[in-house]
């Protein structure tokens, strides 16, 4: 299991609605922080953003924060088009998404450099996708939710610190929605990437500790550890 201790607590900034997501992101994004929330105020003038250690706590503070305030959300912003749906090599580059700053809610997911119970570190997180099943299948949790993106990772290696998922959608709920049954049933498959301190002060990297972050039966079919929530 993944040490937890390391984790902030959830915080609450307001940008101008002009701002870039990946500015928001970049901005809320420390030491810790595993999932970025952000929402259009009910009037449009402004961009709520709540970055947290898990993804669970980052939609509840969204919810939570928007009936405190009032800031209804409005009537939704239903992406008509195609979604924009892609799988990448390695880290995300937001900018490349900052088109769809206009959707109601996004959602980023940060890998996380998380203390393990051993005194190990998750330096990086190693995707691994089957692509062929994993592409149509994103593209049909984007339509079936009217969302605007849904970017993930599906190869190579996503440092602690940088984006591994990026989702554009219409409203917190179906935001969630969407990460969650990802999650559950689409074939992407991670491993954590550890670094152990060594006795002389210098850094070994040990072998990666798989896990699955999908529910259906495909390859790889190496023995899995639990993972913690995004």
């Amino acid at each position: 299991m993944h040490a937890s201790a390391d984790a902030p607590p959830a915080s609450v900034r307001r940008f101008a609605r002009s701002a870039p997501v990946s500015h928001v992101v970049q901005h809320m994004t420390r030491p810790g922080v595993g999932a970025v929330v952000t929402w259009l105020r009910g009037d449009g003038e402004e961009r709520y953003a709540v970055a947290s250690g898990h993804r669970a706590e980052a939609f509840a503070v969204a919810e939570k924060t928007a009936s405190e305030e009032d800031d209804r959300l409005g009537t939704p912003l239903l992406h008509s088009g195609t979604p924009f749906v892609k799988l990448v090599h390695g880290a995300l580059d937001l900018s490349t998404y900052d088109a769809f700053t206009s959707a109601q809610v996004t959602f980023t997911g940060i890998a996380r450099a998380d203390r393990m119970p051993d005194g190990t570190t998750v330096q990086a997180l190693e995707y691994e996708a089957y692509a062929d099943m994993a592409a149509p299948m994103l593209q049909a949790l984007a339509r079936r939710h009217r969302a605007a993106a849904v970017v993930h990772s599906g190869a190579g290696v996503v440092p602690a610190g940088s984006a591994s998922v990026h989702i554009a959608a219409p409203t917190v709920l179906t935001t969630h929605r969407i990460i969650d049954q990802l999650k559950q049933t689409v074939p992407i498959w991670k491993q954590d990437v550890v670094v152990a301190s060594a006795q002389n002060g210098t850094a070994d990297v040990l072998p990666a500790v798989n896990h699955r972050s999908a529910a259906v039966s495909m390859p790889p079919t190496t023995s899995t550890t639990p993972h913690h929530t995004r």
